[in-house]
């Protein structure tokens, strides 16, 4: 357990992990949207939600799976916070193969008030 969170153990096909209480819904949904996660937390105490994606192309699905009804009124200041970085995080790492070739994963932080959200969207795309 992260910081002392409360997880459960969620599972789906082949794929099965201990996930943050919190989160689990939509870690789990991610997966039967076939969209791997490599780790994740609900980080109450710095009020973020991230998400690490082990190749880039996974984290691009699910961020335009949220950013698609972004922009909708309603959800205005959501569409703004990730346009402008403010809340929303994103951060490129290279992972080296030892076959001399590497790839990227994508962490996703963003603000647990958007987490409903979220996980609304989330849902939504099943």
């Amino acid at each position: 357990m992260y910081n002392n969170h409360k997880t459960v153990h969620i599972s789906h096909d082949s794929q099965e992990d201990d996930v943050d209480e919190e989160i689990a819904p939509l870690i789990l949904n991610l997966w039967k949207l076939d969209i791997e996660v490599q780790t994740s937390i609900y980080d109450k105490d710095h009020d973020l939600v991230w998400i690490n994606f082990p190749i880039t192309s996974a984290a691009e699905k699910f961020i335009n799976i949220v950013y698609a009804h972004s922009h909708e009124e309603e959800h205005k200041d959501i569409h703004l916070r990730m346009l402008n970085q403010d809340g929303w995080e994103f951060y490129i790492t290279p992972k080296f193969l030892t076959n001399w070739q590497f790839y990227f994963s994508m962490t996703v932080k963003f603000p647990i008030s958007d987490l409903e959200f979220v996980m609304n969207q989330v849902e939504d795309e099943l």
